[in-house]
């Protein structure tokens, strides 16, 4: 874990708890932990939509109805090791253990508990519970399991309801390390769960794109896409100069009306507008490969704030990588130990 300064901590000594959180952070939305270290894909209410799939493609025909059993057994052990679905369900975890857990059940009566569960750790109410229960154990130092465990819910719903891990990951270093504000005890906790409202904002997504858009923008219009010599009169030239700078063989093109819980996630879904409108002109006109710049400005227009933002890097190609003549000296004394290829006769 990277060394992280706490100067703007005000008493340390007394905020473990918050910051044994922020460290858990850190350690679960850094790239390259190991998978044991980070946060779970699932959770229990989360598993309730996926055995709600499962019984429609069994109600379709197409899943065999006994592979129902092992849904529901993963999702009844879940729920009785998870403390925020045991604080929403009003019965007891064992009231659902006679259905979900016996393999003779029927789809139809797996279907009535799973639907009644859903709604109970629907992602709103496992979002406020989670968050609720987390405050608690903050501020009343609990164990380092239970504020794992806790904190570990925490990115999966976040991810689930449409935040991105790298703007999870930039709030917390920004609010805990890096940011003006002061953290003055583990109440801060409360402050920081602020930041992440369930309300998504609206986004205009601006990208430089080839001038073999520029016949196509009309059609492009139904599909929420704007393509012009000049960028939108919100954005300040001044901001982003290199970005915005006019240019001959450049034009905008701008997705409108993108609803998106960061700006992040807002240029995911742009971009795959662009990938589909990109399709689309690849179809009718095969000539050209329409592309455009990996990096976008993303504009909150609740907010009026403009932020650049970068095509994502594999984490892969993130790492020291060997020169090419020290890679093809040592392939060529790999492959011979790797490889032992037939003789020809």
């Amino acid at each position: 874990m990277k060394f992280r300064s706490i100067k703007k901590w005000d008493d340390p000594e007394n905020s473990a708890s918050l910051l044994y959180f922020a460290q858990l952070l850190e350690e679960m939305l850094f790239d390259f932990s190991l998978d044991t270290y980070k946060a779970s894909i699932l959770h229990a209410g989360l598993l309730c939509v996926e055995a709600l799939q499962t019984l429609d493609e069994v109600d379709a025909g197409n899943i065999a109805a006994p592979n129902i059993a092992h849904v529901a057994a993963e999702l009844y052990s879940n729920l009785e090791r998870d403390p925020i679905s045991i604080g929403l369900l009003p019965l007891p975890v064992t009231s659902f253990a006679a259905t979900l857990k016996n393999s003779k059940s029927t789809p139809k009566e797996v279907r009535s508990v799973v639907e009644l569960l859903s709604v109970q750790l629907s992602p709103s109410k496992y979002l406020k519970k989670n968050q609720e229960l987390l405050s608690t154990s903050i501020k009343n130092n609990c164990a380092p399991a239970e504020l794992r465990r806790l904190t570990r819910s925490l990115v999966t719903t976040l991810t689930a309801i449409g935040f991105s891990a790298k703007y999870i990951r930039e709030q917390s270093q920004d609010f805990f390390f890096f940011g003006s504000n002061r953290i003055s005890g583990n109440s801060a906790i409360d402050e920081f769960i602020a930041i992440f409202s369930e309300s998504n904002c609206n986004y205009k997504v601006v990208f430089r794109v080839e001038k073999l858009f520029e016949p196509f923008s009309e059609a492009f219009e139904p599909a929420g896409l704007e393509i012009s010599k000049n960028h939108p009169a919100e954005l300040d030239q001044k901001s982003h100069p290199s970005f915005l700078a006019p240019s001959d063989q450049l034009l905008f093109a701008t997705a409108l009306n993108i609803s998106a819980k960061d700006p992040y996630t807002a240029r995911q879904i742009a971009e795959k507008r662009m990938k589909f409108c990109s399709t689309l002109l690849n179809v009718f006109h095969h000539k050209g490969n329409p592309s455009w710049l990996t990096e976008c400005i993303v504009y909150n227009t609740d907010s009026n704030e403009a932020k650049l933002v970068k095509n994502p890097i594999n984490p892969m190609h993130r790492c020291a990588d060997l020169v090419q003549p020290i890679a093809s000296k040592k392939l060529q004394f790999e492959l011979p130990l790797k490889f032992s290829l037939p003789q020809v006769t």
